[in-house]
């Protein structure tokens, strides 16, 4: 006879989870057939941007929902992608954790006082933008609504529920439009409605989907 585990609170499990049983760059890989791993780029990069995002999560609907933004379309490498609130740590942050919540609060309106810090996932080197990345994520006990998108950068909120993202119907490969004579050829990404997720922030939100999936 098959026992039923009873699933752990979201705060008390992401705490048991992140960082110290993260499964780390071989999931990275899962997304990411077309770069190196970070391990392997960073022995080989000249410049090195320090920069955090931000995963915040909460609860609603007895299930966890996963803050995402589309960024406006701009002259740059990530123009007009899939995002976690985030950006270049800055001269005045005390720290990339300071650097998460700040940009949070710029991008979406989102107060730096907001959520209890987790812990990182694991970091992930761009060579197209030379950034290194710190995914910190952000448990809220309460329900977040009426965030407010920075018009500058971001075109809009979504939230995406872990339902979803585990259940692996959004895992799919797509030829993404780079530029008007670049293309990227079967890309692995999720798809969840008019939104296409890859690149970078597909291959940390893959990381934790793997977390949540232990609690599933």
């Amino acid at each position: 006879m098959s026992v039923s585990i009873p699933k752990q609170p979201w705060f008390e499990f992401l705490n048991e989870w992140i960082p110290a049983k993260l499964p780390g760059e071989k999931v990275h890989a899962e997304l990411s057939p077309l770069r190196k791993l970070s391990s392997e780029a960073l022995k080989e990069a000249k410049i090195i941007k320090e920069s955090a995002v931000a995963i915040h999560l909460f609860e609603k609907e007895n299930d966890l929902q996963i803050i995402l933004t589309q960024r406006n379309t701009y002259d740059g490498a990530h123009s007009g992608q899939v995002s976690f609130p985030g950006g270049k740590r800055d001269s005045v942050d005390l720290n990339l954790i300071h650097t998460a919540r700040r940009e949070s609060y710029e991008e979406i309106g989102l107060s730096v006082d907001d959520g209890k810090l987790i812990g990182p996932l694991t970091e992930i080197y761009i060579p197209v933008s030379k950034f290194k990345v710190t995914p910190y994520v952000f448990y809220h006990e309460e329900v977040i609504q009426n965030l407010t998108p920075d018009p500058r950068e971001v075109e809009s909120i979504f939230y995406l529920p872990r339902l979803s993202l585990v259940s692996n119907e959004l895992l799919t490969k797509k030829d993404i439009v780079i530029s008007s004579n670049f293309t990227l050829r079967n890309v692995p990404c999720f798809v969840y409605g008019n939104y296409t997720i890859w690149g970078a922030t597909a291959i940390v939100l893959n990381e934790l989907k793997h977390v949540l999936k232990e609690n599933a």
